[in-house]
């Protein structure tokens, strides 16, 4: 099941979700718009939600009308989020599955 931890039509810091457990987690970036769409997200963690690791993982996205970028991790960090830092497109999305 895929937990969405940004959804974004500017930048954003997105909120923190618990993924407690030490499952491989699969995370996925997606922006979206017209003409040429570029984002920049980095990927937070934390294992209390106050003190985050910041820029664990970065994502450069660019394309046309959408791009998207992923990766997968076996860290067991209990707390996740996303921020986008820039932002040319309507909307940025991240989701984290297991």
């Amino acid at each position: 099941m895929a937990v969405t931890i940004l959804s974004a039509t500017g930048t954003a810091t997105g909120e923190s979700k618990p993924f407690l457990g030490s499952t491989v987690r699969q995370i996925q970036a997606n922006v979206a718009g017209t003409n040429t769409v570029t984002a920049t997200i980095l990927l937070d963690v934390s294992n209390d939600d106050v003190n985050w690791i910041l820029g664990a993982a970065t994502f450069t996205l660019a394309g046309v009308t959408s791009a998207t970028d992923g990766t997968t991790t076996a860290a067991t960090w209990d707390f996740l989020r996303a921020r986008c830092t820039a932002l040319s497109a309507t909307s940025v999305s991240v989701t984290v599955g297991d």
